[in-house]
């Protein structure tokens, strides 16, 4: 997991990582159809701690408790900001799931932690290049706003998260 908070001043405030398996709801060797297609795409037995590192991995300073991980997320949510991302509503869902298994948000919570309408950078750059958005890739994002490519490792948390903010910036700022 990974968040950039830009504050109103341009400070950022960067949070990156792995929930403890034996926090996860769900059984890292049987996760089901769906939940595996969305592990392998993450690299998640490539790249958690716990599965890939032969010290002690509960020691990894990016591995979280589910509690110290939701706890974290609701100090970037504070004064409910925009939430941006490339699939916001994939995000959304997981904050909100791990909000509530950790019972940081109430089950009669009818407001979201982050303000209104969730922003896809996909729908952004779209719009501002007229391309039609089931069409379009990274390698067109990249040529159309200038980005270099090789700044990120595609689908890694963290890279994913600088490579959101960056799209959006080259976009918002164009």
């Amino acid at each position: 997991m990974a968040a950039i908070r830009r504050e109103p001043d341009g400070a950022e405030r960067r949070f990156h990582c792995f929930v403890r398996l034996e926090d996860l709801d769900f059984d890292p060797s049987e996760p089901g159809a769906v939940r595996q297609r969305s592990l392998d795409i993450g690299g998640f037995y490539q790249r958690h701690p716990q599965l890939t590192d032969a010290s002690d991995s509960a020691a990894h300073p990016n591995v979280l408790s589910a509690q110290a991980a939701a706890t974290e997320l609701v100090t970037l949510l504070v004064d409910r900001p925009s939430l941006v991302g490339a699939t916001p509503s994939f995000d959304a869902e997981s904050f909100l799931h791990l909000l509530d298994m950790t019972g940081l948000l109430p089950p009669a919570k009818v407001e979201t932690p982050w303000a209104g309408r969730l922003v896809c950078v996909w729908g952004l750059v779209a719009g501002r290049f007229g391309i039609n958005p089931a069409t379009l890739d990274r390698d067109q994002v990249h040529k159309h706003l200038g980005i270099d490519p090789s700044e990120y490792a595609g689908h890694t948390a963290l890279d994913d998260t600088r490579w959101v903010k960056d799209v959006y910036d080259a976009v918002v700022t164009a």
